[in-house]
């Protein structure tokens, strides 16, 4: 049975070490929560319908940076009422079939879609990054980046593929395989 605390309790907790906040998200053990426990998590907040991707699914993969704010797609049928997408913003257009998959009923791309994602999302360099370092390697970072430069329908969008592939590369290079 999962206790509910209020929030006087969970900042006592947390003060104590005894849970870990993540934004909005608790964890009620002193440790991170792993990758399955962090897929429970982020399903229990989000509606069933929603589909977590860029940094949110990053988080979930990887347990750097946040899962906030929500990075979401929604599908195309059935349509999301309009309060919900007011409400929670997805993004279309909705990746396809082959690139999600569901892990402790959550949906969410799957590890290359969420670094192709990663690339172009708004957001702080530093975390899309951090997200990258662990998620991707040289050959799917490059095959990653000429897939997202090929669809950035912006330069706004090709410079931030270029920065956080160029951040990447240069903490692979600064800190090798050795101390990962």
């Amino acid at each position: 049975m999962h206790h509910v605390f209020d929030e006087s309790e969970e900042h006592s907790l947390r003060l104590d070490g005894l849970s870990s906040s993540h934004g909005t998200l608790t964890w009620p053990h002193p440790a991170p929560p792993l990758l399955r426990e962090r897929a429970t998590l982020v399903a229990a907040v989000l509606p069933n319908w929603a589909i977590a991707t860029a940094q949110t699914a990053g988080w979930v993969y990887t347990g750097l940076g946040r899962a906030e704010p929500w990075a979401l797609c929604s599908p195309k049928s059935p349509a999301i009422s309009p309060l919900q997408r007011r409400q929670w913003k997805p993004r279309n257009p909705t990746p396809e079939p082959h690139e999600l998959q569901t892990l402790c009923g959550l949906t969410l791309t799957t590890q290359e879609k969420t670094i192709c994602d990663l690339l172009v999302w708004p957001g702080v360099d530093e975390v899309a990054a951090c997200q990258l370092f662990e998620m991707a390697n040289p050959h799917t970072l490059q095959r990653a980046s000429e897939r997202a430069l090929y669809s950035a329908r912006t330069a706004v969008a090709a410079q931030r593929i270029r920065v956080r592939s160029a951040l990447t590369h240069k903490w692979w290079d600064d800190y090798p395989l050795v101390t990962r």
